[in-house]
């Protein structure tokens, strides 16, 4: 099984430029930030590592991106 289990965050973007909606990871940073430094590409389905790592920051309670 899965040894390094965090909470994430998930939303959807183009990432890759490709023209297909990617879903962008976001785990929990520093300062009330989250932190995408991987997709999964909506062209081949794959895990991919984004070249410029992202911040958002941390929304209190639930909602959409």
């Amino acid at each position: 099984m899965y040894s390094d289990i965090r909470p994430a965050y998930i939303s959807w973007a183009d990432i890759d430029q490709d023209g297909y909606h990617d879903l962008v990871i976001w785990t929990p940073g520093l300062s009330h930030q989250v932190e995408g430094s991987e997709f999964v590409s909506g062209n081949d389905g794959e895990v991919h590592v984004m070249p410029i790592q992202l911040t958002r920051p941390l929304h209190h309670g639930f909602g959409i991106w």
